[in-house]
């Protein structure tokens, strides 16, 4: 088929669209999905009256917090305090690098 995204793995990527639709209640409004193209499954979803880009990444939003939750907290936790963000990536690197030079003096030592 052209034009079709299929991976070889769930988890790997994700797409998103989205489309208006006039409703007697509230009239145009969007309606944004987001599919995993591994098997087609509809992992998140969100209706705004505004169709811009943060209300795009909604059903994205939706689909990492029931998938990857682990990804998801981390967003949370930026979302919070984003001025921790350097502070996290620090912390985090620093775990990160004394992990490595800790293996490799281990393993000159041997």
């Amino acid at each position: 088929m052209r034009d079709t995204i299929i991976t070889d793995a769930p988890n790997i990527m994700g797409g998103t669209d989205g489309t208006r639709i006039l409703t007697a209640q509230d009239g145009w409004v969007w309606l944004f999905g987001t599919v995993e193209p591994w098997n087609a499954e509809g992992v998140g979803w969100h209706v705004s009256k505004s169709g811009n880009r943060f209300e795009a990444l909604q059903p994205v939003a939706m689909g990492l917090e029931a998938n990857v939750p682990e990804v998801f907290n981390t967003f949370k936790e930026i979302g919070a305090a984003p001025e921790k963000l350097f502070e996290m990536m620090r912390l985090d690197l620093r775990e990160k690098v004394g992990y490595a030079l800790n293996l490799k003096i281990v393993v000159f030592v041997k």
